[in-house]
């Protein structure tokens, strides 16, 4: 087993497989917005490379199909699901989706359920929305083919986004309608790192428990900060590098341990973690899961690390609100004062 400096043990809860980057959909509040509007869909030995580091890492996520674009539109979607399944046979499987695939075609929820599937979580729009008794009586005949029960539920108060990992079973959650002014019992909307709405330092002095249990793959392999970071402004490392051998040498990557050393002690004082303002989940229970593990101070070399400047993974564009240039690390980043 490879030592590492920081000898705290965390491990992903979930990892997001990024099947696409883009969308067929303009929402006002993405952070798509703040990239080329252009279709980039995984190639399969990218994905393949992906779900093996899953594999060989022993631990045990939810996999996440979302990311930073909507997955239907991969030209060869169904097979990517199954290469997913076929490598991880005993995970949980969840796909984020717009709906898109579906309203096209209903069966395709019973396609997806056949590719490999546990969870299909469908959002509704203000201009798409789902019959329930349409999709319940395709279920039931779903169920009576193939035995399989297929729970259908709506999001609501106790309804949790992600549903327990017993690969075995399966379920249909349908999400609500969000807006920019109306915080619904979906989710809380959050500014994707300026990419979706604008920056904001509300949230600068609390801990960030993101990057501490969960990863994010790109589609072409790269994973960023997290999968806020939708610009892909803190590159990590690209999984398809030679080095990489190990799920760890992405997950424990010096770039990544750099970062939470600093989250942890100094909290949000680097870009771009600075203007995110997503909340965080049980900072309390930082670094392990239990709260209970040290963590190492952060060194010189670790301010320098997360200071260092990189080449973003996409190609931006700017929002309304950045009238003065893409909101970048400079000028962003943590003052000296605050090192050491």
């Amino acid at each position: 087993m490879k030592k590492y400096r920081n000898s705290a043990f965390y491990k992903p809860n979930t990892v997001q497989l990024e099947l696409v980057q883009g969308c067929n959909r303009r929402c006002s509040f993405c952070g798509s917005n703040g990239f080329e509007r252009k279709i980039h869909s995984i190639d399969k030995k990218v994905l393949k490379k992906q779900c093996e580091l899953i594999a060989e890492s022993g631990y045990n996520p939810r996999i996440l199909l979302a990311g930073h674009g909507e997955p239907t539109l991969h030209p060869n979607f169904y097979k990517c699901i199954r290469l997913i399944r076929k490598t991880l046979p005993t995970h949980w499987i969840q796909i984020l989706t717009n709906g898109y695939l579906v309203k096209k075609d209903l069966t395709a929820i019973c396609k997806m359920f056949d590719a490999g599937l546990n969870d299909v979580t469908l959002d509704e729009y203000a201009d798409s929305k789902f019959d329930d008794d349409e999709i319940q009586n395709l279920l039931d005949e779903y169920e009576e083919k193939t035995g399989i029960h297929i729970e259908f539920v709506r999001m609501k108060k106790g309804v949790p986004l992600y549903a327990p990992k017993q690969y075995k079973k399966h379920r249909l959650l349908i999400i609500p309608a969000i807006d920019e002014s109306i915080v619904t019992t979906s989710r809380k909307l959050t500014n994707h790192c300026g990419a979706g709405c604008p920056p904001s330092k509300d949230l600068q002095d609390r801990r960030c428990t993101r990057i501490f249990r969960e990863l994010s793959f790109r589609w072409d392999g790269w994973v960023a900060m997290c999968c806020q970071d939708f610009r892909g402004q803190y590159p990590v490392v690209n999984c398809m590098d030679p080095d990489v051998k190990r799920f760890d040498d992405v997950w424990r990557h010096p770039r990544y341990e750099a970062a939470r050393r600093i989250l942890y002690h100094d909290h949000r004082t680097f870009f771009p973690c600075n203007i995110c303002n997503l909340i965080p989940m049980r900072e309390g229970l930082l670094p392990d899961h239990l709260g209970k593990q040290k963590m190492e101070k952060p060194t010189e070399e670790d301010y320098e690390i997360v200071l260092e400047e990189h080449e973003p993974l996409t190609i931006m564009k700017a929002r309304p609100w950045e009238k003065d240039g893409i909101t970048c690390s400079d000028n962003l980043n943590l003052p000296k004062k605050r090192r050491g």
